[in-house]
């Protein structure tokens, strides 16, 4: 399935999609392994939130067709996460990477 169908197929248009598709889901994937934490956590008594990420975009891609984003969490501890993801078209050609350093905090007077 086309992960945006009705994304006019510009150059620019899909960087800036995908850009905006990037943003939590490292922060998610941290928190997958992690007994007890999770995302429906986030922002009710976890304050999560991306410190840094740095996208790059490593060949042209179009939206109007499906991508696979491959994420891997590297490390989780001391209230930080780190991730990295790989974007593959449906061919399966890597067309852009990113990595991103977040924090996953209990809020003060949260359950944790």
């Amino acid at each position: 399935m086309p992960v945006a169908p009705n994304t006019p197929d510009e150059r620019a248009i899909n960087q800036a999609v995908l850009s905006w598709a990037t943003d939590g889901f490292l922060i998610a994937t941290a928190m997958r392994p992690h007994r007890g934490i999770g995302q429906e956590r986030a922002h009710r008594d976890l304050s999560t939130g991306v410190l840094t990420q740095t996208l790059t975009f490593h060949r042209p891609f179009s939206l109007t067709d499906w991508v696979l984003l491959a994420h891997e969490s590297a490390f989780a501890g001391g209230g930080r996460c780190y991730g990295r993801c790989h974007v593959f078209d449906a061919g399966g050609a890597l067309v852009a990477s990113f990595v991103q350093d977040a924090m996953i905090r209990p809020m003060p007077g949260g359950a944790l």
